[in-house]
């Protein structure tokens, strides 16, 4: 770039005007800084945002973060996904109390030793929180900078990753390098979108190699990933008397420590009918076909997996003797539901309880 300077002033003179106004902007402390981005590293800002100030009030800090019971935690990540990024905010907290009383480090190099902080979530901390000169690169970073320098190679390649990482280093200004890393994201999340970006109202647009050669509909270029699974399932919410049976997932499994009504996955990659389903019911609960109703289809999208889960609905007078396993069990009244960490499909499924 021939005038990293100017690049800089007029992107970080544009944020200050239209940057939004975001709860984790207006302090900007270490532990909220950290709490945001492991947020946003899986979610868009208006999905986060009820996320952020309910964990803040109930977690306002390190030390409060490393007493909060997992269940707790859980519960307030619920329908934010990954949630073993719930539990390494806690083993860091934990680390944090022992070995920095309470306090995250301002050095890279200590950051990252602890569990859960990788470069990218170190970066945001220590320049947007500590002021130092540090690089953060995420999806919008990727994007504006590959259209920036006209970058042809695939983005999710991690030979262009460090490439970008390595211009973007070279743009962070000594002073204010967290206003101008924030404003780079900003400038990806509001003007340099994935598809029909506002080219005419981007503040660096004089600097854009891919405006001037005509190429931002074709930037940036990603290797195709590997194709969708689909995955067809079914659950039942059994009632007993005025309870539901709920029961959670071992420690050591996928989303283990999450409550789940019971489900099963389909082996056959062939959609199954309901009819079909409402059968195996039968035969894994020993129940009467009629004794399910149908009610509703819930669809969730998860790494390279597309699921199509059918819920019915059964009353019955005990447990099923086929739940009667080793996980933990619970019956459970309507208005107790909402206390215990379900997965996201599951919280659907509590929604129709509590809607019903």
């Amino acid at each position: 770039m021939k005038n990293p300077t100017s690049f800089q002033k007029k992107l970080t003179s544009w944020f200050k005007k239209k940057g939004r106004d975001l709860p984790w902007r207006r302090k900007r402390t270490p532990y909220a800084t950290w709490i945001s981005e492991v947020m946003l590293q899986q979610t868009q800002v208006k999905t986060a945002l009820p996320f952020f100030r309910r964990w803040m009030r109930q977690v306002p800090s390190i030390r409060a973060l490393a007493k909060t019971e997992e269940h707790e935690l859980l519960t307030l990540w619920q329908g934010l996904g990954y949630y073993s990024r719930a539990r390494n905010l806690k083993k860091a907290a934990q680390y944090l109390v022992q070995m920095h009383s309470g306090k995250l480090p301002q050095t890279l190099e200590e950051l990252v030793k602890v569990p859960g902080i990788g470069n990218y979530s170190a970066g945001a901390i220590l320049s947007i929180a500590y002021n130092k000169k540090a690089p953060i690169v995420d999806g919008n970073v990727l994007r504006v900078l590959s259209r920036v320098y006209a970058i042809e190679e695939p983005i999710n390649d991690e030979k262009t990753k460090i490439q970008i990482k390595q211009l973007q280093e070279k743009l962070v200004p000594e002073k204010y390098p967290g206003v101008f890393n924030e404003a780079l994201m900003e400038l990806g999340a509001l003007i340099c979108s994935p598809r029909n970006p506002e080219c005419p109202s981007c503040p660096v647009k004089t600097h854009c190699l891919a405006l001037q050669k005509k190429m931002v509909d074709r930037l940036p270029q990603k290797r195709k990933q590997k194709p969708i699974t689909r995955v067809h399932a079914y659950a039942v919410i059994l009632k007993r008397k005025e309870a539901y049976f709920i029961h959670k997932r071992p420690q050591g499994q996928i989303m283990g420590g999450l409550w789940e009504f019971p489900e099963w996955k389909m082996a056959e990659p062939l959609m199954p009918t309901q009819e079909n389903q409402r059968r195996l019911l039968s035969q894994k609960l020993h129940l009467p076909e009629e004794n399910f109703t149908f009610m509703k289809t819930i669809r969730r999208h998860y790494t390279r997996f597309q699921e199509w889960m059918n819920i019915f609905a059964c009353e019955v007078k005990k447990t099923p003797e086929v739940l009667e396993n080793n996980w933990d069990q619970r019956w459970i009244k309507k208005e107790s539901l909402k206390s215990f960490p379900l997965t996201s499909a599951h919280a659907k499924i509590r929604s129709q309880i509590l809607e019903t």
